[in-house]
């Protein structure tokens, strides 16, 4: 059986508060689901996240990693739960 999987990015942004974000981030964020809008940073800080999701035997496995990370990477992880 082979693995199912979906590759999906995530652009985080996190702010001080609600009232730091302009009017189209407050937008997108009730829109766009791969836009992640996070309350309670000390600072603005723009990020962007990769997960890899794969169903393999009926279980559904979630990796989550920073962007600097090699897709390659996630493979070798994904690599090593199911063998």
């Amino acid at each position: 059986m082979h693995p199912r999987e979906d590759k999906i990015n995530f652009e985080n942004l996190f702010l001080a508060d609600e009232k730091d974000a302009t009017p189209g981030e407050l937008e997108r964020s009730k829109k766009d689901p791969s836009f992640n809008l996070s309350i309670g940073s000390n600072e603005r800080i723009e990020s962007v996240s990769k997960h890899l999701i794969f169903q393999y035997n009926g279980i559904q496995y979630s990796l989550i990693a920073g962007e600097k990370m090699d897709v390659n990477e996630y493979y070798d992880m994904a690599r090593e739960i199911i063998k």
